[in-house]
């Protein structure tokens, strides 16, 4: 009887699922070139967990050797460092009172020098020296805004609150090298302007050389002028933009974002479409738009992940309950159904040794040796706060698997009996199971048999007759590389 090696593919959920040249499902994985990999759940940190739901999050490291993280909820910032002996995460909050951020805002961050800014649109931006005990208001009359953002030597809000005129496409930026100067003057080169056009709302501003300035119907270059000029502002999307300021991912020299239409990325001077004809219609139909200020994103540098938290269905209440991932050297997509809030780029803070008692009584029981980088901190990797509002890594177990290969004919135009598979998954064969799922025509629903369990030759025996095949496997407990399957067939004849 014949073998057929069919490999997964890449995860294309929005093309027939007859033929498909890759995977119909691929979740609880990370894509690759070629393959997938696990993808590891939520490993809750040391640290305590914050008041409510994060609401943004920021890592940072400082000139004193030291990293930081920050978070937000709905009335409190707080942060933790590796310089604390203790775990938990410590209310860094002003100490005039709680903050009171809308129902639908979220805490944006950014730093500046040895400094974060944040900013919630309905409290005054707020600042803090990396090391010192809380935060405060910032100096020098700055409005309340939706974003704030680093350009080259000026600190930039946009979309305003200026004592309650709202101006939903106004930016306005400090002085040169001086965030409490916000005073328009061209001593100083504060200076403010209204974006003007039909772009909608100001989303977010990404910070860099040059900023990038995210709104609802299209994208503006600003760039650093000679005087007087201090800025010029170029469309470089005049249509398309953004869903939801949660929805731009910033990786560094690209940034990725989730439109209307598509999801694209972005190089500073155009839009190229990464998910048309792949996930794009699948992910936008599956997203709750009453949610989309839950959303959030993330870059992984270091494995090239982006990577989107959002609430799809099946949501409670819009917990955001799925991440999309894209590996974006191969320019594939999986997704895990996972519940995290706030996902962010992560810089492990590190332990000294008092923070270690916090993690285990035991030096014998921690795992690594003293002086492992695991405790040293400086790794780069995905943050993110759990449904209990508990900060964490995705460390933890490797969630359970779901891989469903494309619909396939045995042979054109006849039934086939396929009775043994053989995945190619490398890791523990004993965790996978295999459902066999079949049709005769395509106006039929697949029908699903039950699960199969390995037998002594490391084969799955499904043996069903029929015109039109799919596999579906299931692997819980890790694995190393999944890349496709060897099927046994045998042409039953003409029908």
């Amino acid at each position: 009887m014949p073998v057929v090696k069919l490999q997964f593919g890449p995860w294309l959920p929005d093309q027939g699922d007859l033929g498909n040249p890759g995977a119909t499902v691929a979740t609880n994985v990370i894509p690759d070139a070629g393959l997938f990999r696990p993808f590891y759940g939520l490993s809750p940190s040391a640290y305590t967990s914050i008041s409510a739901y994060a609401r943004g999050a920021i890592s940072a490291n400082g000139s004193n050797g030291f990293y930081y993280n920050f978070a937000g909820d709905e009335t409190k910032l707080y942060s933790r460092s590796s310089a604390s002996t203790s775990s938990a995460m410590i209310d860094v909050s002003r100490t005039s009172g709680a903050y009171a951020t809308g129902a639908n805002n979220n805490w944006d961050f950014v730093k500046y020098g040895e400094k974060i800014i944040a900013t919630n649109y309905d409290d005054y931006p707020q600042i803090i020296t990396l090391g010192d005990a809380n935060f405060s208001d910032l100096s020098g009359s700055p409005p309340k805004a939706k974003t704030v953002a680093v350009v080259g030597d000026f600190v930039v809000f946009g979309n305003l609150d200026e004592g309650g005129n709202k101006d939903v496409q106004k930016l306005k930026w400090s002085g040169f090298g001086d965030e409490t100067a916000w005073t328009p003057s061209p001593t100083t080169q504060s200076d403010e302007q209204v974006l003007g056009g039909n772009f909608g709302a100001i989303l977010r501003i990404v910070s860099g050389d040059f900023g990038s300035i995210f709104c609802e119907r299209g994208i503006i270059r600003m760039d650093r002028e000679p005087p007087p000029t201090v800025f010029g502002l170029y469309p470089v999307e005049r249509k398309r933009g953004a869903i939801a300021s949660g929805a731009i991912c910033d990786a560094g020299n690209v940034m990725f974002y989730i439109s209307n239409d598509d999801i694209y990325v972005f190089n500073g001077n155009e839009s190229q479409n990464i998910g048309a004809g792949k996930v794009a219609r699948t992910i936008l139909a599956d997203m709750d738009p009453a949610y989309h200020h839950r959303m959030s994103a993330a870059a992984d540098v270091t494995r090239s992940l982006a990577m989107w938290s959002y609430a799809g269905s099946g949501n409670n209440n819009g917990q955001p309950n799925k991440i999309l991932i894209y590996h974006w050297p191969s320019g594939s997509w999986s997704i895990a159904e996972i519940e995290a809030n706030s996902i962010y780029a992560y810089i492990s803070p590190g332990y000294t040794l008092e923070g270690l008692d916090e993690i285990s009584s035991s030096l014998d029981a921690l795992g690594a040796s003293l002086d492992s980088a695991t405790w040293a901190g400086g790794d780069l990797g995905i943050g993110a706060f759990s449904s209990s509002n508990v900060p964490s890594t995705f460390n933890g177990n490797a969630l359970t698997a779901v891989i469903e290969t494309k619909e396939f004919e045995s042979a054109t135009g006849s039934s086939g009996l396929v009775d043994q598979c053989r995945p190619i998954i490398e890791g523990d064969s004993s965790t996978i199971t295999v459902q066999h799922g079949t049709r005769d025509r395509q106006s039929q629903n697949t029908s699903w048999g039950s699960s199969f369990s390995v037998n002594n030759d490391g084969a799955f025996d499904v043996r069903k007759a029929a015109r039109y095949h799919r596999l579906r496997f299931t692997v819980a407990g890790g694995f190393t590389k999944a890349l496709g399957a060897d099927i046994r067939v045998k042409q039953n004849g003409k029908r």
